[in-house]
């Protein structure tokens, strides 16, 4: 999962900084990458992270008009992941012993017929090509181009990217989206922006503001398995905190509650109520595709 959003994450991440910053190019880059991203993330867990990220990656290099080169901001981006995976690898290395007890314990059975790859891909193919994963691919792609145009005619394109990130969390790329969660997003989205502007109201910069951050997305992480809004919630807060380390400003998660409620209204209106054929789904449509998979930071 790790692999796979970070694959999705810096290939957005560089397709933003090296096209063309101009209006069209932007928002014709939008559609085409939310048009294979919700293609692609019907396959499974991997292929959602995969597309989800990318999506998010692609509004960050368009927009965040950070100075350092595309290289440099995808190094960091994999530099953070790597941060990850050893918090992820660690438990697993404490408890090889007993890895290596049911790999000893199974090694008498036989081992069941895989697949192989030119199979799994033809499978893959065949999942992405069906009408449901092109209606999914249609969404996203008109959702993505209404919010990119929605930044490029509203304001200077910098530090807009908040927008269409609301838009790609909101409207997933999975089979049934189930609106449940959406409006769970929604709300936690709004509530972590509010919490987040209220934690950089009193607390000064830099490390505090970073032991805040921490402590944000390590709730996010323990609400998870008990409320998705919880959850949310957590993960909004840690990314503006986050944000605003170096240079705290109250204001800005004001801001990017705007931005959030706007994009929300936007992934709601033409994702869910004006979407053809769409109806609230309170469970999956297909067993075999989580209904959340891990959610990206």
């Amino acid at each position: 999962m790790l692999a796979a959003q970070a694959f999705g994450a810096v290939a957005g991440i560089v397709l933003g900084i090296v096209l063309p910053h101009d209006p069209v190019v932007l928002i014709v880059t939008a559609t085409v990458v939310g048009m294979l991203a919700g293609m692609l993330g019907v396959i499974g867990p991997a292929a959602t992270a995969t597309a989800v990220m990318a999506v998010i990656g692609l509004a960050f290099g368009q927009f965040a008009g950070l100075p350092l080169p595309w290289w440099q901001q995808g190094a960091w981006y994999l530099a953070g992941t790597f941060v990850v995976a050893i918090a992820g690898v660690s438990p697993w290395i404490l408890q090889r012993w007993r890895l290596n007890q049911h790999v000893a314990a199974t090694a008498s059975k036989p081992s069941t017929t895989r697949s192989s790859f030119s199979e799994r891909s033809r499978a893959s193919f065949r999942v992405v090509t069906t009408p449901d994963a092109i209606r999914t691919g249609i969404r996203l792609a008109l959702c993505m181009a209404i919010a990119t145009a929605t930044v490029v005619a509203l304001r200077e394109p910098d530090h807009s990217y908040w927008l269409p990130l609301t838009v790609a969390v909101v409207v997933r790329p999975e089979y049934g989206s189930v609106f449940v969660r959406t409006v769970n997003r929604v709300v936690g989205t709004i509530i972590g922006a509010t919490v987040a502007a209220l934690v950089l109201l009193v607390l000064p910069a830099s490390w505090p503001i970073a032991v805040a951050a921490a402590l944000a997305i390590g709730f996010a992480v323990f609400a998870a398995p008990k409320l998705y809004a919880l959850s949310v919630i957590g993960i909004t807060a840690s990314a503006l905190l986050s944000a605003s380390i170096g240079t705290p400003d109250p204001v800005f998660p004001l801001i990017r509650l705007l931005d959030t409620l706007l994009g929300c209204t936007i992934a709601v209106v033409f994702g869910y109520l004006l979407w053809p054929g769409s109806s609230i789904h309170l469970t999956s449509r297909q067993s075999n595709v989580p209904v959340e998979p891990v959610e990206p930071s």
